[in-house]
């Protein structure tokens, strides 16, 4: 069967109401939605997002947040100059850089305020 073929039957079935065996999905596009949230409510948006991902929901982010980028099995993408590619969690700069500071926040404090 052809796939333009199975896309009319799918839509002529929705249009039918003989469409027991196809499952709803729901697609959330987030555009930095951490940009007025603090970490504790970040972490609210990952609970919801779970509970949301478990009644197969999926998102697409736009992040900047280490913690979002967080999500168990989360799959995250880098675009630079080189295109868009996968990369794991703990390669992100936000993640590298946010560690660092948490972890000693002197170092980058001293160079950030030299003169």
């Amino acid at each position: 069967m052809t796939i333009p073929r199975k896309i009319h039957l799918e839509l002529n079935a929705l249009i039918t109401s003989e469409c027991e065996h196809l499952q709803v999905v729901w697609v959330y596009i987030l555009d930095e939605p951490e940009a007025a949230l603090s970490p504790t409510r970040q972490l609210s948006v990952l609970s919801r997002m779970h509970q949301l991902v478990k009644a197969n929901s999926q998102f697409i982010i736009a992040t900047h947040s280490p913690i979002l980028m967080a999500y168990p099995g989360a799959r995250i993408y880098q675009i630079d100059q080189s295109g868009i590619n996968q990369i794991k969690y703990e390669d992100t700069e936000h993640y590298q850089v946010t560690k660092a500071f948490l972890n000693n926040p002197a170092p980058m404090l001293a160079q950030l305020f030299s003169d």
